[in-house]
């Protein structure tokens, strides 16, 4: 049923209901009337004849409001109050003719007459086809009397008689058009709010709107209903007292914020969890706010996996790489470890010469706590590689303790590939602020990756650092003599998982771990696409740039 329809049905209900509103009172002017025009039934018997006619149609028009179907409602109703139109009309002019023009009872019945042709208009307004009817019928008699009489008096009170007709016509056409917009705009609003309710319904998850007064005005079916049983024109609270979302919904009221997401933990609500809360104010359809909760087991679930699977494919990019590097590390090792048991033996056959030499055994000592320190450099590099550095705090650093860790690692790599790596301004008092694990690490990575891309080629294979420091930031650029990047993955080069390398020899995480650890160092990891050769540019600001705590 389309919504005009709904117009015309409602229309018909409202004219049933005025009619049901206005019997008794048509009754009592019958009653009056058979009692003030008592004298004329014995020579006129036909006005107590118009009078049962009018009382037949009265009641025949209650008892069909009633039972009459909706389809033959109009067109019956119609007839009926023709008939009652012709009734009053056929005993005014009964009486007129019976006792004159300005008797008590011909004024009696004029005021009648006026009386249900003003009351019509709002009446019937429901209908103009019977507002219509009605006012042709009851003047039909009375104004064809009126102008018949040719007299002065009976033309001016026929003429005023059409004007009043045509008066209450234009008004119940006005109340007509009021009544039929009121309707069409009430049901209008209904079936949106319908439309409302099923699109709520079909949510999964719990939707309500609540007032400023704190009252739940609409709530959607989730749970086959359960909550909207609960909560519909309830207090919030009042259904779950201590539920963190009731708390939640209060402290969001008292806020005044526009709007607000968050992930709540709850077992009020069902077997659910953890549920997504977006509350959000609004003005209609009366000040208030929305809320939508949504149950999130899943969505949580699955960042779940994807932490522990970045977590894991993290720690096999760290144990690729310590693989990869195992060899030049145990070379780089066995080489001061030979070094120093060589050293260590010609101190022992020192010690039983006579006369002692001092000067080699002093020579010996320090050959010993040299190649130590070169130890101790690569067990630091294989620390920034392989620790968790989440909790080591920021501090000062030098750019050389983030460098220097990255080329003991790759020495080895480095001549094998017949690599040349050159660190430019190296010897700079500007400091760092940071983790050094952290920017270790990213620097291991760009070296690792700058060493793999010049690998390759059959030309001069160099890789430079550049470290350039300024009043407000400080740019520390790997250059490489690579191929360079295709145009078509430059976007995509920092993408977790994002690797050109086989399956065996990368996992495509290190470069977007580089990316975050840099942002959180408030500086930014960036790809020169206009530089001559491939160049990955550091950019870290110095400590007048840092957020003060």
């Amino acid at each position: 049923m389309n919504l005009n329809q709904s117009v015309s049905l409602r229309l018909n209900e409202v004219l049933r209901k005025r009619t049901n509103a206005l019997f008794i009172p048509h009754l009592l002017i019958v009653f009056v009337s058979v009692y003030i025009f008592r004298g004329m039934y014995d020579l006129h018997p036909e006005a107590l004849m118009a009078l049962g006619v009018i009382l037949a149609s009265l009641l025949i028009r209650k008892i069909m409001v009633q039972a009459c179907s909706k389809e033959r409602f109009t067109n019956c109703y119609t007839f009926l109050v023709m008939i009652t139109g012709l009734g009053w009309g056929s005993l005014f002019w009964l009486v007129h003719q019976f006792y004159g023009v300005f008797n008590f009872e011909t004024l009696y019945a004029s005021g009648v007459i006026l009386t249900l042709i003003g009351a019509s208009a709002t009446a019937f307004s429901a209908s103009l086809k019977v507002a219509m009817t009605y006012l042709v019928s009851v003047s039909l008699v009375p104004g064809y009397m009126l102008f018949a009489a040719t007299t002065e008096t009976t033309y001016v009170l026929g003429f005023l008689l059409i004007l009043n007709i045509i008066y209450q016509f234009y008004h119940a056409y006005v109340s007509h058009q009021y009544l039929k917009d009121s309707i069409h705009n009430e049901l209008k609003a209904l079936y949106q709010k319908n439309s409302l309710q099923e699109f709520i319904d079909s949510i999964p998850g719990i939707v309500t709107m609540v007032n400023t007064s704190g009252t739940h005005i609409m709530v959607n079916n989730y749970s086959n209903g359960f909550f909207k049983s609960k909560l519909l024109n309830k207090k919030v609270g009042e259904a779950f007292p201590d539920s963190t979302t009731s708390r939640v919904l209060k402290c969001f009221l008292e806020s005044g914020k526009p709007e607000e997401i968050m992930e709540i933990d709850s077992d009020e609500l069902g077997p659910d969890n953890w549920y997504m809360v977006n509350l959000k104010r609004i003005s209609v359809p009366e000040c208030g706010i929305i809320a939508v909760i949504l149950p999130i087991n899943e969505l949580v679930k699955a960042k779940n996996d994807l932490r522990i699977h970045k977590a894991r494919a993290m720690y096999a990019s760290k144990l690729a790489s310590l693989g990869e590097l195992s060899a030049g590390i145990a070379h780089e090792v066995n080489n001061p470890l030979t070094i120093i048991e060589g050293a260590a033996s010609l101190i022992k056959v020192i010690l039983t010469e006579r006369p002692m030499d001092e000067k080699a055994l002093e020579k010996s000592a320090d050959k010993i706590i040299e190649t130590s320190h070169r130890i101790a450099k690569i067990i630091k590099g294989l620390r920034m590689l392989s620790k968790d550095a989440e909790e080591e705090p920021f501090d000062n650093i030098s750019f050389f303790s983030i460098v220097e860790p990255s080329l003991e690692i790759c020495k080895n790599k480095l001549l094998t590939q017949n690599i040349k790596l050159t660190v430019f301004n190296q010897e700079s008092d500007v400091d760092l602020f940071g983790n050094e694990i952290q920017l270790g690490q990213v620097m291991m990575n760009l070296v690792s990756n700058a060493i793999d891309a010049v690998s390759g080629t059959d030309s001069s294979r160099w890789i430079e650092i550049h470290y350039k420091p300024s009043f407000d930031w400080v740019d520390i650029d790997v250059i490489d003599s690579g191929t360079g990047i295709p145009s078509e993955i430059v976007t995509k080069i920092m993408d977790p998982f994002f690797t050109t390398k086989e399956t065996h020899q990368g996992t495509g995480l290190g470069l977007s771990i580089s990316k975050k650890i840099i942002e959180s160092h408030n500086g930014s990891l960036m790809l020169l696409t206009d530089a001559k050769n491939t160049t990955f540019r550091i950019r870290l600001p110095r400590m007048t740039l840092w957020p003060k705590v």
